[in-house]
C-alpha cells in the first residue's frame, strides 16, 4: 500500500506542481502596471501579470474588486503550474484560460450586468479550478471545451445566467458544449440555483461528492429543466459517485439523463452511492439510447412530488429506445427506493434491457416482488429521514442484504489480476482515473478493502494492490462493513465527516478527522498541494500551512476546514464490525 501511495502522489505532484523555485508576483488595487510586481511594488491589473508570467510563476491577488476578464494564454508545465491565487476577498469578472497547466484558486467571480461570457472559460489542458465562488454570471459558471485532464474542485457555483441578482432564465453551471474532453474530475463543489449542473462531452468523467441543489422554481423566470448530470453529447465512461442531490423542488428535475446524442451513443456510466431526496418528478434516472449503464447502492427518497411526471409514464429508472437504437446491457443492484409515486421502480421499453436485483422499495411497487431476486418491499428504517439521515438503523433490513456486482471467472493464488464474469463488469470499478484519484475499495471473495489499481475493460479484468487468493465464482463488489454489502448509499457504521483539526510540531502538521474521510488537502501559503489519501495525514513545510478534509460519503457539507486543536477519532457504534484491512 505504501508503494501504491507513492505512485499516486508522484502523479499528483506532476498535476499539482512541484516545489521548484517560482517567481511570485503581486497585484493590488493600489498598484500600478508600471511597477515591478513585487510585494512592495504590486501591479494594478491581473492582466498585466498574465502578460508577464512564465511557467511555475505565482500571482497573488490582494483584496479588492478587479473589473477585468483575465485572458490567460501562457502555459505552465507538468512540474511548474501557473497559479493565480486570491489572497482574500478578491472579486473579478472572469478568466478565459487557453494555456495549459494553469491553476485558479479562491476568486469570487460575478457579473453585475449581462456581459455575454461565462465565469471561467477554459480550453487548456491540465488546468485546475479550485475553491472559487462563481455566482450571478451572465453565461454559465464554467464553460470548458477540449480541456483535457481538467479538475474542478471545491467551488461554489450558483445563479448562472442571472447577472446582477437571483433572477433570469438560468443557464447550466458546467457546460461542455464545445470540443470533446477526456479525464474530467468534478468533485466537492456546491452547485445550486441553476439549470443543469453538469453537461458532458467526451470520455472519462468523474462527478463525485458534490452537493447538487437546492434549486427551486422561484429561481427562474420560466419553467426550468434541472438535472444533476445530462449528456446530450456523446459521453463514455462516466462515474457519478456519492453526490448529495436534495431539495430540487422543480417538477422537471432529475439526477441523471443519458440522452440521445446528436452523434454517437452514450455508454458505460456508473452511478453509485448517491443520495437523492425530494427532487423532481417521477423520472429519477433515464437511459435513452444508451448502453451499459450501471446503477448501485443509491438511496432515493420522495421523488415525484411534481405535477409533470416523467415521459411515457416512466418509473424511477426509465430505459428506452429512440433513434439510435435500444438501450441494452444495463444493470441495477443494491439500491434503496422510497415513496415511489407512480407504482413502478423500473420501466424498460421493448427492445431495451436492464438486469436488476437486491433492491429495496417502500412502500411496495408494482414491479418488484418481496424475496424475488433478492428484492425487499419493507421499511428501510433510516436513522432519521426527517433530518436527511438515511443511514441504516441497527435493525434495518438493508444491512448485509446486498448482492454482488459481479463474480470471478478465474482463480488465483497470491495474485492480483481478477477476471470478471463479463468484460463490461469492469466498468463497475474505477481504477484510479489516470492517477488523478484513488481507485475503488472492493472485496473479492473473502478478501475485503482491496484497492483497485488497474482495469482492462477489453479483457474484463481488474487489478488490485495486494496479492490475494480467490476461486472461480467468488463474489465481487464494493468494500463493506459487517458480513456483507448493505443496500443503499451507506454501510451500517459509516460516519459522516463532522470535524477536522490541524496540529503542529516544529514544521510538521498533522490533520485528524472526526468521521470517514476520502482525502485531506494541505495548503502552503494558500496554495493547495496534492490530495493525501492515506492516514495519518501529515505534511512538513516551513510556510504557513492550513488544511481541508473531504468526506468519503454523500453529505450536505462534504468539505471541512481544519481548525486548530485536537480532535478525537470517531467512535465505532456498538455492534459494528469493520472489515479487515489486507
Amino acid at each position: 500500500m505504501k508503494t501504491l501511495r507513492r505512485e499516486i502522489l508522484f502523479v499528483l505532484l506532476l498535476l499539482y506542481g512541484s516545489a521548484a523555485p517560482a517567481a511570485v508576483y503581486y497585484v493590488a488595487t493600489v498598484g500600478n502596471d508600471a511597477n515591478n510586481g513585487s510585494s512592495v511594488s504590486p501591479w494594478r491589473t491581473i492582466q498585466k501579470a498574465a502578460n508577464t508570467i512564465v511557467a511555475g510563476d505565482i500571482v497573488r491577488v490582494r483584496l479588492g474588486v478587479y473589473a477585468e476578464r483575465v485572458a490567460e494564454s501562457t502555459s505552465g508545465t507538468s512540474g511548474n503550474l501557473i497559479t493565480y491565487l486570491a489572497e482574500n476577498g478578491v472579486t473579478v469578472l472572469g478568466f478565459n484560460i487557453t494555456g495549459n497547466y494553469v491553476r485558479v484558486v479562491g476568486f469570487e467571480i460575478t457579473h453585475s450586468t449581462a456581459l455575454g461570457y461565462a465565469g471561467i472559460t477554459v480550453t487548456g489542458d491540465f488546468c485546475q479550478l479550485l475553491d472559487n465562488n462563481i455566482h450571478n454570471t451572465s453565461g454559465t459558471s464554467i464553460d470548458p471545451s477540449a480541456a483535457n485532464f481538467l479538475t474542478i474542485r471545491g467551488n461554489v457555483l450558483n445563479y448562472s445566467g442571472s447577472p446582477g441578482g437571483p433572477s433570469g432564465s438560468g443557464l447550466k453551471s458546467i457546460n461542455d458544449g464545445g470540443g470533446s474532453m477526456t479525464n474530467v474530475l468534478v468533485e466537492y463543489n456546491h452547485i445550486s440555483h441553476t439549470t443543469d449542473y453538469l453537461c458532458s462531452n467526451g470520455t472519462n468523467y468523474v462527478l463525485r461528492n458534490n452537493v447538487l441543489g437546492p434549486t427551486i422554481i422561484s429561481d427562474f423566470g420560466g419553467a426550468p429543466h434541472t438535472d444533476g448530470w445530462q449528456s446530450n453529447a456523446q459521453t463514455r465512461n462516466g462515474l457519478m459517485e456519492a453526490n448529495w442531490h436534495v431539495d430540487n423542488a422543480i417538477s422537471d428535475s432529475h439526477i441523471f439523463l443519458s440522452e440521445r446524442p446528436v452523434n454517437g451513443r452514450n455508454a458505460h456510466y456508473t452511478l453509485i452511492k448517491n443520495v437523492s431526496l425530494r427532487s423532481g418528478d417521477q423520472l429519477w434516472a433515464q437511459f435513452r439510447d444508451a448502453t451499459n449503464h450501471l446503477l448501485a447502492h443509491n438511496t432515493v427518497g420522495q421523488v415525484g412530488f411534481g405535477p409533470r411526471g416523467g415521459p411515457g409514464g416512466s418509473g424511477f429508472v426509465y430505459v428506452w429506445s429512440d433513434g439510435n437504437g435500444p438501450s441494452t446491457g444495463n444493470q441495477a443492484r443494491n439500491n434503496a427506493y422510497t415513496n415511489v409515486t407512480r407504482g413502478a421502480v423500473y420501466t424498460v421499453n421493448s427492445g431495451s434491457s436492464l438486469l436488476h436485483d437486491h433492491d429495496l422499495v417502500y412502500p411496495p411497487s408494482s414491479d418488484l416482488a418481496n424475496g424475488v431476486n433478492g428484492d425487499r418491499e419493507v421499511d428501510p428504517q433510516f436513522a432519521n429521514y426527517a433530518i436527511n439521515d438515511v443511514r441504516p438503523k441497527a435493525a434495518s433490513p438493508m444491512i448485509d442484504a446486498g448482492g454482488a456486482l459481479t463474480t470471478a471467472s478465474n482463480s488465483g493464488n497470491s495474485a492480483r489480476v481478477i477476471a470478471l464474469a463479463r468484460s463490461a463488469d469492469a466498468y463497475w470499478f474505477n481504477d484510479g482515473f489516470n492517477g488523478m484519484i484513488e481507485g475503488h475499495k472492493v472485496y473479492v471473495g473473502n478478501n475485503n478493502n482491496l484497492t483497485v489499481i488497474g482495469r482492462d475493460v477489453t479483457a474484463g479484468t481488474i487489478t488490485v494492490a495486494n496479492s490475494i487468493s480467490w476461486t472461480v465464482g467468488d463474489k465481487i463488489g464494493y468494500a463493506y462493513r459487517g458480513s456483507g454489502p448493505d443496500i443503499g448509499a451507506y454501510e451500517f457504521g459509516d460516519v459522516p465527516l463532522t470535524a477536522a483539526t490541524i496540529s503542529k510540531a516544529s514544521d510538521t502538521y498533522t490533520v485528524t478527522c472526526d468521521g470517514d474521510v476520502r482525502f485531506v488537502v494541505f495548503y502552503v501559503d494558500g496554495i493547495p498541494q496534492a490530495p493525501d489519501y492515506l492516514a495519518p495525514f501529515v505534511f512538513t513545510s516551513a510556510g504557513t500551512v492550513t488544511a481541508k478534509a473531504f468526506a468519503l460519503h454523500a453529505q450536505a457539507s462534504p468539505v471541512i476546514a481544519a481548525s486548530a486543536g485536537t480532535a478525537s477519532r470517531p467512535t465505532v457504534p456498538q455492534g459494528v464490525q469493520f472489515a479487515p484491512t489486507n
